[in-house]
């Protein structure tokens, strides 16, 4: 993202509206009906609405598309930690994959939110520390501003 932004400026702010409109509409038109249908997901309403074909289809679609999702998610902080510690990247994506599971399996779904709450305090905070220092390296705030308009970073407003 920082990259795309230095290259095309700041329109790509858009994207941050579209994911407002994207949860908005789903919590004030899709959920609606699922709540008035007393079902507990949208595969459900799939096989209500079409058939159970449809609902199969839609299943194993998600169930694909999370594999693959997981398989990302495991293999990047594996291969980061290959990188910093030079531990195998088999081991690492096994231990990686253990240690979620094990935490996962043991803490339940209050162990996974507060490892969400946490990576985002943490990054967060790094965002944080990279803009501040960022700011005083190159002279202030208004150094940074007058900076961004000579190159012509804003855009899509």
């Amino acid at each position: 993202v920082p990259a795309e932004i230095y290259a095309h400026g700041t329109q790509y702010w858009f994207i941050g509206c579209a994911y407002i409109l994207g949860l908005l509409i789903p919590a004030h038109v899709f959920i609606p009906v699922l709540y008035r249908l007393h079902l507990t997901s949208a595969y459900q309403y799939l096989e209500l609405r079409f058939s159970k074909t449809v609902r199969i289809c839609g299943t194993l679609t998600f169930i694909f598309q999370m594999v693959v999702y997981m398989g990302v998610c495991v293999y990047t902080p594996a291969f980061a930690l290959n990188a910093v510690t030079g531990f195998e990247l088999w081991g690492a994506v096994l231990t990686t994959g253990l240690v979620c599971m094990l935490y996962t399996t043991i803490g339940g779904l209050k162990a996974v939110i507060w490892t969400d709450v946490f990576q985002t305090v943490v990054m967060f905070a790094g965002q944080l520390a990279v803009i501040v220092v960022g700011v005083q390296r190159t002279g202030g705030v208004s150094e940074v501003w007058r900076k961004v308009l000579e190159g012509n970073r804003i855009s899509g407003v």
